[in-house]
């Protein structure tokens, strides 16, 4: 069993599952964030896509944690609503939310997730194979999972990307993407390499506006 790192420690131990990217993709790719606790091996490896010139963007989360109590599908659907619930959120220095959207936002996101059977489904390609690719709209974007790869999933984002052109594989070269996961994987490198320009996102359109499902949060729970 892989041990952990000690609790100084800003990073993670070296990967040691599959993980997934889109395959065939002409563009910047990047590591985009680890979930899990710092010191302690990652739980969910998120990787980036943005096509060349353009802001259209797909993060690819490979999962590789089962929680006791919870439906896998549940979990996947949560937390890929989550994260697109978040990123579709404007520049706080631009638009204020009203006190309570928080809460209403993420009430909102777990009530879809219980409801994860109900969302459409889409048949995809994971490594030249047939799945089925959950997902649900939001704001902007979309958040979807397949069930049925790897360890325990894996989790998608996207924005102007349709979700029926997902194709994904296993990630061979992880060098197209800027790391190396046999070593340590350090959270302060991904800071870093964002502060020396290097981060390859864009400015997204919304960041000064808000969308009318967030509206719509807004008035059905009469938040002002």
């Amino acid at each position: 069993m892989m041990s952990a790192a000690p609790p100084q420690d800003r990073g993670h131990p070296p990967i040691d599952f599959p993980f997934s990217g889109v395959a065939s993709w002409e563009g910047p790719t990047w590591v985009e964030f680890y979930e899990g606790g710092i010191g302690h091996p990652m739980t969910t490896l998120w990787l980036g896509h943005r096509v060349r010139d353009g802001r259209a963007h797909l993060s690819v989360g490979t999962h590789n944690q089962r929680l006791d109590g919870w439906r896998l599908e549940e979990d996947l659907a949560f937390d890929c609503l989550f994260v697109l619930s978040e990123r579709m959120r404007p520049d706080s220095r631009a638009v204020q939310f009203p006190p309570g959207f928080n809460k209403v936002q993420i009430d909102h996101v777990h009530a879809l997730s219980l409801d994860w059977q109900n969302w459409p489904t889409l048949p995809c390609t994971v490594d030249d194979s047939d799945a089925v690719m959950s997902y649900q709209r939001y704001a902007w974007g979309w958040a979807g999972f397949i069930a049925e790869v790897g360890v325990a999933g894996v989790k998608l984002v996207g924005v102007d990307v349709e979700p029926e052109t997902v194709r994904l594989e296993t990630v061979r070269e992880p060098r197209r993407y800027g790391f190396d996961p046999t070593g340590r994987l350090s959270v302060d490198d991904l800071y870093d390499r964002r502060e020396r320009g290097e981060d390859p996102r864009l400015p997204l359109p919304w960041s000064t506006t808000v969308h009318a499902d967030h509206r719509a949060l807004i008035e059905q729970h009469d938040l002002g």
